[in-house]
């Protein structure tokens, strides 16, 4: 009968270390995940900042629109001056005749 009881703490003692270690593992196993995770998510954060432009739709279209009033004044600008050389050359023509 004692021999039982002993060979049960054995098997207790036995099987409450496998379990200790079997924690432990998983343990050490999930912190090694989560540490794999954490530098996967930041190697991707890092190569999307430096690789993948971020558009910015709003502001690309504001300028767009401040280009085209640009050259909008440009161009009327330039019909203006066309405009005054072009009477400016009449006008020297008809002096000399032609």
């Amino acid at each position: 009968m004692m021999e039982d009881f002993e060979l049960i703490k054995y098997f207790i003692g036995i099987f409450l270390t496998a379990a200790g270690f079997c924690i432990a593992a998983f343990r050490n196993l999930s912190q090694r995940i989560s540490l794999g995770d954490r530098l996967l998510q930041e190697k991707i954060e890092k190569v999307k900042e430096d690789y993948v432009r971020r558009i910015d739709l709003q502001k690309m279209h504001e300028d767009i629109n401040r280009h085209l009033d640009l050259l909008r004044s440009e161009f009327a600008d330039l019909k203006r001056y066309n405009e005054t050389h072009n009477q400016l050359l009449k006008d020297i023509l008809d002096k000399i005749g032609k």
